[in-house]
This record gives C-alpha cells, sequence and structure tokens, in this order.
C-alpha cells in the first residue's frame, strides 16, 4: 500500500496522479480519486431537506431573468423559488375526476 501525499498528489509507490480535475488527484491507471476517503472534505451543503431529483427544464430567458433578480432580491435560489412554485401549483390543481369539461373529448 502507498502513502499518499496530499500536496503533491503523489504516492510513495511512485504512481503518477492528475490534478486536472478541479484540483483533485485522480489515479491516471482506475481514473478514481486518489485521495484517501479519510482526507476528502465532507460535501459543501448538508442534505437538509432530504433526498432530491435532478431534472433539466426550459425557460425563456426573460423568466429566467426574473427568477434570478427575484432570488437575488430575497437571497435565495432559482432552484428554491422554482421549487415553491411547483409546489403552489400542484397544491391548487382541481382533481381530474373532478374537473368539468367544456368541450366534449
Amino acid at each position: 500500500m502507498s502513502v499518499f501525499d496530499a500536496t503533491s498528489c503523489r504516492t510513495s509507490s511512485g504512481v503518477s496522479r492528475s490534478t486536472a480535475n478541479r484540483g483533485t488527484c485522480l489515479d491516471l491507471r482506475t481514473g478514481r480519486s486518489a485521495v484517501p476517503d479519510a482526507e476528502k472534505r465532507p460535501p459543501g451543503r448538508p442534505t437538509v431537506h432530504g433526498p432530491r431529483t435532478s431534472t433539466a427544464i426550459r425557460l425563456k430567458p426573460e423568466l429566467h431573468e426574473r427568477l434570478s433578480a427575484e432570488g437575488a432580491a430575497r437571497d435565495v435560489s432559482i432552484n428554491f423559488l422554482v421549487n415553491k412554485a411547483v409546489e403552489f401549483f400542484l397544491d391548487r390543481l382541481i382533481p381530474v375526476d373532478e374537473m368539468q369539461w367544456t368541450r366534449e373529448p
């Protein structure tokens, strides 16, 4: 087993490391992090709200600008505003079985 030197991204076994990936050391043979788990930093933000799902949506540029401005004014993220807006909208939807059609399907 080799000893890891975090300052040079080298090990005592002489295995080369790459620091091209955002300053992290990668084992060039495996492509995995060369930093031992015990030396890794904890994630930037704790998971306060439980598990999340990532998705992509397309917004009109004007809508994105408005979200960005409102988020900045309130010191919250666009993600926070979008989550609140979707939750607000879904909570107010009429259940499908209670909908009245104004035309024949």
